[in-house]
């Protein structure tokens, strides 16, 4: 799949920086050193504090709900490798990476809580057992600047060995368990390392140096092979690695512009999912690989343009790209249909995830609503029948209770689909609306289930995603329409939305916008652009000093946003850029109340964008406020999972009190 490094924007000292002014340049540090920045975002934080502080007990209440709700989510499927299945789940109170036999005893193999313990911040990004179940490969970060470690945990004695603190978290290990192949970044460069558990070390196999791509690796079916790629936002390049005789192979197609392709291997045979001659379709060609002869595999017309595929002993799964009605196709090695399916009924959101190894001929789907708890299906390949894994439940809910739909809403000659849900007996003609957007790298923000949601739905509030263009919700054409030069046709899309929805359902309604990174991109901008149709704002480490990240040509992964925000150095393009940039466009205007959370570690969007922000529009604005700079110094642009609840309830209860008081002085 394409790698998307979402606003990874790296930074440097020692260039031009073109910010629209010089107001608050100083909050940037760089070095994360300095006493007068760390100062000010301290006092802000008190400041957020004291504001919070009379709506503590709403806070609490939103946690208590949440953690509650927690104990009845599901676990996710086993991972199954080699026949043995693995999985990381709650166990005698702790998270816990554990694995199970045929008849689903638990053994624990390595406590994360534990791990967790030992630091302010903690993500496991990635893990993985080799085949023989002896060891296991982690991927953490310990810091929330997505530096991740790689460390080797023997299941029996915990020995543990530290192969790499400056890694991706890309990794895989030979069929034979010997060694583990993973990709290193420092100083701007890629690396592909093998460590050989033997010897202890690591041996350099390739180094690339390139500001335009992204570099990712992952196991084929057939685990002889690993799959190194490299992408950017619309090409990609892929080569195989043999890890029986040590060869990196050439490129399997050279880059071109437009031109994507996904591969896997199964057996001796390559299997190529791209868009070379127009549409994404499925097709192969016999290993070794001595020249370019794709074949076509598939010979039905009525299979359309194809966004994944998934190689099992007993079959190839096609998934057919109907952006809102994704179909499944099951063939055969000789491709004959077997079977076929939509993969989501009418008003769901399904995809596929955790799938089993080749031999294990296992189909996972993961399935919900806004309103319906999620739950995990599972595809024999071979036999052709599916069982529900599991389903989560929570204590007092009842779906019958609430209502999700989507609603288009007319801009300009399109229609922008809207996905809202509430509460039924708690809807009236005042209930305020939250409006989520995001609208960027073809991402589709899907109606996912979510307890926090829920509570809002509790309170008498709507709740409302806008897929605005720029996402994915309506495929790629969709998210090039709200793309570099038409990025405001997002922004266009998200006031409309808040503007239809004012009024949804004969209501009178007041609206608040929630946004993070690039979609605090998007909120910033519609707020600036028109301010008096939202009655708060939270934006979530939100990129909104567009302009100047995308003219810092020293920040290695800059080029690889281009076509997704634009190119400064070409005038028409700047010109686009400069009319939608949120920190250049704030103005003498009464802004709504608005919340910042930033990450002090944050190398996506750095802390200084968010803080910068606040500075500004709270000097400008001639609004009553608050206008709150929150900033979490033990986090990233991701928060710790054991404070991101507390983070999103105070989210909430932002609005919450907004929409209080605001109901209370009418």
């Amino acid at each position: 799949m394409k790698l998307l490094n979402v606003l990874a924007l790296t930074t440097s000292l020692s260039v031009f920086h073109a910010y629209a002014d010089n107001s608050y340049q100083w909050l940037r540090d760089d070095s994360r050193s300095e006493p007068r920045v760390q100062q000010y975002l301290r006092d802000q934080n008190a400041k957020a504090d004291r504001w919070f502080e009379p709506h503590n007990s709403e806070i609490q209440a939103l946690v208590g709900e949440w953690q509650q709700t927690a104990q009845h989510k599901a676990p996710s499927p086993a991972l199954i490798r080699s026949h043995q299945q693995y999985n990381d789940i709650q166990w005698n109170g702790d998270r816990q990476l554990v694995k199970l036999n045929a008849q689903h005893e638990v053994k624990p193999l390595l406590n994360l809580s534990v791990r967790a313990d030992a630091f302010d911040y903690y993500q496991l990004a990635a893990w993985m057992p080799d085949t023989s179940g002896e060891w296991i490969a982690l991927a953490e970060d310990t810091r929330g600047d997505e530096q991740f470690r790689i460390t080797l945990v023997h299941v029996t004695d915990r020995t543990e060995r530290v192969i790499s603190t400056t890694a991706s978290t890309y990794f895989a290990w030979a069929p034979d368990g010997k060694s583990l192949y993973y990709l290193s970044n420092l100083n701007s460069t890629t690396q592909l390392q093998r460590f050989e558990l033997a010897s202890g070390e690591s041996t350099q196999l390739g180094e690339w140096r390139s500001a335009e791509w992204l570099f990712s690796l992952y196991s084929a079916s057939n685990l002889r092979y690993i799959v190194i790629q490299q992408n950017n936002e619309n090409a990609t390049q892929q080569r195989l690695l043999d890890t029986q005789t040590g060869r990196l192979m050439p490129w399997l197609r050279s880059a071109e512009e437009g031109v994507e392709y996904y591969v896997d291997v199964l057996g001796d045979t390559l299997y190529i999912n791209s868009n070379h001659q127009g549409t994404f379709q499925l097709y192969r060609q016999p290993l070794p690989q001595a020249e370019l002869n794709w074949q076509p595999f598939i010979t039905h017309k009525e299979i359309g343009s194809l966004s994944n595929f998934y190689l099992f002993d007993a079959g190839i799964v096609l998934v057919e790209d109907q952006s809102l009605a994704p179909k499944i196709w099951v063939l055969d090695y000789q491709g004959e249909v077997r079977t076929q399916f939509e993969l989501q009924a009418l008003g769901q959101v399904a995809w596929i995830s955790r799938n089993g190894d080749a031999p294990s001929n296992r189909l996972r789907v993961r399935a919900m609503s806004m309103t319906e708890p999620a739950s995990w299906h599972e595809l024999d390949v071979a036999q052709l029948q599916w069982q529900t894994l599991s389903q989560d439940s929570y204590a007092g809910f009842d779906s019958a209770q609430y209502q999700t739909h989507t609603v288009w809403v007319a801009q300009g000659d399109i229609k922008v689909p809207v996905t809202l849900a509430y509460r039924r007996d708690k809807l009236t003609p005042s209930s305020s609306v939250v409006l989520y957007g995001y609208g960027a790298y073809g991402v589709t923000m899907k109606p996912y289930f979510m307890p926090q949601i829920v509570s809002l739905l509790d309170r008498g509030m709507i709740y409302a995603i806008a897929h605005v263009r720029g996402g994915g919700y309506q495929g790629e054409a969709w998210h090039q329409a709200g793309a570099g030069l038409n990025k405001q046709n997002g922004i266009d899309d998200f006031l409309a939305a808040a503007r239809f929805l004012t009024h949804f359902d004969q209501g009178t309604r007041v609206i608040y916008a929630i946004g993070g990174s690039a979609g605090g991109t998007l909120v910033a901008a519609a707020l600036n652009q028109q301010p008096d149709v939202f009655a708060g704002a939270v934006l979530q480490v939100p990129f909104v000093d567009v302009l100047a990240s995308m003219s810092d040509t020293s920040q290695t992964l800059t080029a690889q946003q281009y076509q997704e925000w634009g190119n400064p150095t070409l005038p028409e393009q700047r010109q686009v850029m400069a009319a939608y940039d949120p920190v250049s466009n704030l103005r003498a205007v009464a802004y709504p109340p608005t919340l910042v959370n930033v990450g002090w570690w944050d190398n996506r969007v750095p802390y200084w964008e968010g803080a910068r922000y606040l500075a500004r529009l709270s000097d400008l604005s001639q609004g009553a406020g608050p206008y709150l700079l929150s900033t979490d110094f033990q986090a990233g642009h991701a928060s710790d999972r054991r404070q991101a609840l507390e983070k999103q309830a105070r989210e909430y209860a932002f609005f919450l009190t907004l929409d209080k008081n605001r109901k209370a002085g009418q």
